[in-house]
């Protein structure tokens, strides 16, 4: 089961895009019960028009849709809204919006709440577009931020340090300094970073094939774990689907989870490393 802050944050996404959902559906898409979507609806997300049809459908008013748009692609820009953080303050939201608050209410997650402040601040230097100075791995380093993206309820920042892109895991980030020095986005860093759906993001790509028997490839293809993930090959015991990464461990830490139902075919050198670091594994239980 999802938390609920994930199950929220896609809801209202939906809704912004002129989804029609149905509380049926979002309940076995979710592993909730259908009273549980309609509690989402009626408090967590009272503060907006949401339509409510007697066959269990709703639907965001499509005049507050257009009236908020700006605001909507504004977030969407910015973030990739897989999560909503829980505890931002009004003078945040009032800065990112036109208003005071977001439209969610008693939403509760524990690790987002630990990083609201962090998250305020690298949200305030990447509207304003100016250099940040962090301790990362015990070492110091000055940034050019440019998003905040969500992994498997992970949050990262997405960073120029110098001229190469890297990814910065939130809770890892240490003495956050948001400096006055501005400088100008890169548009072909920008653009890398729009058309590429994964948290990990380079210059380097690498291509993965992975092959998932019959338990994982259902889960796989019905809820696309991988945005960029290319079926190979179809068969009834098994599938085998190819996808692009810039970070290895991403590819690394998604076996792990589903190990024995997926494993690495190329590149090979990407399997080894994984072998390896499961029979690291199992020496130490």
């Amino acid at each position: 089961m999802q938390k609920p802050s994930y199950r929220i944050a896609q809801i209202l996404v939906r809704l912004y895009n002129e989804e029609i959902l149905n509380k049926h559906d979002l309940a076995e898409e979710f592993g909730v019960n259908a009273k549980t979507i309609q509690r989402d609806i009626n408090e967590r997300l009272s503060k907006l028009p949401i339509i409510a049809r007697r066959n269990g459908d709703y639907s965001l008013d499509k005049t507050y849709i257009k009236s908020n748009h700006e605001e909507i692609r504004k977030l969407i820009k910015i973030f990739d809204i897989t999560m909503l953080p829980t505890r931002l303050s009004d003078e945040f939201l009032n800065n990112l919006f036109t208003q005071k608050e977001l439209p969610i209410t008693n939403i509760k997650n524990n690790e987002i709440d630990d990083i609201s402040s962090v998250y305020e601040s690298l949200t305030n230097a990447i509207l304003n577009k100016v250099k940040i100075k962090i301790t990362y791995n015990a070492k110091e380093r000055i940034l050019m931020p440019y998003k905040l993206v969500n992994h498997q309820d992970i949050w990262y920042l997405l960073a120029c340090e110098e001229a190469e892109l890297k990814s910065f895991t939130l809770y890892k980030i240490k003495n956050l300094l948001i400096t006055q020095e501005e400088f100008i986005p890169n548009e072909s860093t920008q653009e890398l970073i729009n058309n590429n759906s994964s948290s990990f993001i380079s210059n380097n790509i690498t291509n993965v094939i992975l092959e998932l028997d019959c338990v994982a490839k259902e889960y796989f293809l019905k809820r696309a774990i991988l945005k960029n993930q290319r079926i190979i090959s179809s068969h009834l015991d098994k599938i085998i689907i190819e996808t692009e990464t810039s970070y290895e461990d991403e590819i690394i830490r998604l076996v792990f989870k589903w190990i024995p139902h997926i494993k690495i075919l190329e590149p090979k050198s990407l399997a080894n490393e994984c072998k390896a670091r499961i029979k690291e594994y199992l020496k130490n239980i």
